[in-house]
């Protein structure tokens, strides 16, 4: 994967003929399922399991080139609309606002089911309180519950565009809620600040044995949600494939354009066995579970 600075990937792009290693073979810049380059938006909340897949791909297939670059929701669909990218991951599908008007221009579009995320509740761990009814932070995001500063990682962040829309009804947000500079300062504050929750997605925690998770989860404790006191939840795996926890959501592939190119590859790798065994080892719960194939020997 190839994290490049907004105006180097647009040089990049822009030189079609230019290689990117001395040993590209000739050709590659022809985009095909598998080989070309290709611009990539991804919505930073879940940038870290997008990471592994294009890693993952661009190991499968050496000739693939996929400039990946973290943004808040509202740049990562500002790219789309400009046309300066037709491929990205999102946390939402296209509104009928934006839907309309890439129509207009004639666009087809896709929207790929990739896996399921959720949202994480942290809290300080000197806190009494250990669990949330769907409507108690309701109250609390809405600013009518002022008994806790709420912290969400960047202006723009899809946490909160979700929970706007998935509990306020597209309200804004109370006076005690306020944007970090990015995840790792959320997990900062709730760690200092015992009247504190913060916001962030399960993805940047999941991952059991990355030495970041284990220290973002040390600063803190998980809280417990539930539409009702007594069906109460953390976000794992478990509960997010059962449908037990409230606030989940998917994790979207996005394409604009009907050609069959890098984004057609860069997806079926996604929904095959071995993209969506990424997504189990993240923690996530996948669109579709990957097979797992057992061989018994009997003697």
């Amino acid at each position: 994967m190839r994290i490049l600075s907004k105006a180097a990937l647009l040089l990049l792009l822009a030189l079609g003929g230019a290689s990117c290693k001395s040993d590209i073979r000739p050709g590659m810049d022809e985009e095909t399922t598998v080989t070309g380059k290709k611009n990539l938006p991804v919505d930073e909340t879940v940038f870290p399991v997008t990471e592994e897949w294009i890693e993952a791909f661009e190991a499968s297939y050496p000739n693939a080139f996929l400039f990946s670059q973290p943004e808040p929701e509202s740049v990562v669909f500002e790219e789309l609309l400009r046309d300066s990218s037709r491929l990205a991951v999102t946390t939402r599908p296209f509104n009928t606002k934006e839907r309309s008007y890439l129509e207009s221009k004639n666009f087809i579009l896709e929207e790929i089911l990739l896996a399921k995320d959720a949202m994480c509740f942290l809290l300080n761990p000197n806190s009494t309180d250990t669990a949330f009814t769907t409507e108690q932070l309701k109250n609390i995001i809405s600013g009518k519950d002022t008994s806790y500063a709420v912290v969400f990682e960047r202006a723009g962040n899809s946490c909160l565009r979700f929970l706007q829309d998935s509990l306020l009804g597209g309200a804004p947000i109370g006076s005690n809620c306020f944007a970090a500079a990015n995840a790792d300062s959320v997990f900062n504050y709730v760690s200092r600040n015992e009247r504190s929750i913060g916001v962030v997605a399960h993805n940047t925690i999941s991952y059991k044995h990355r030495t970041i998770c284990k220290e973002r989860r040390a600063k803190i404790k998980l809280a417990y949600v539930g539409n009702t006191l007594d069906k109460m939840y953390r976000p794992n795996q478990s509960s997010i494939f059962a449908g037990q926890y409230p606030l989940t959501r998917c994790i979207w592939l996005l394409k604009v354009g009907k050609a069959a190119g890098l984004g057609t590859g860069f997806a079926s790798f996604i929904m095959s066995d071995r993209g969506q065994l990424i997504v189990q080892k993240a923690g996530l719960a996948p669109a579709k579970p990957a097979e797992r194939q057992v061989e018994i020997n009997i003697n």
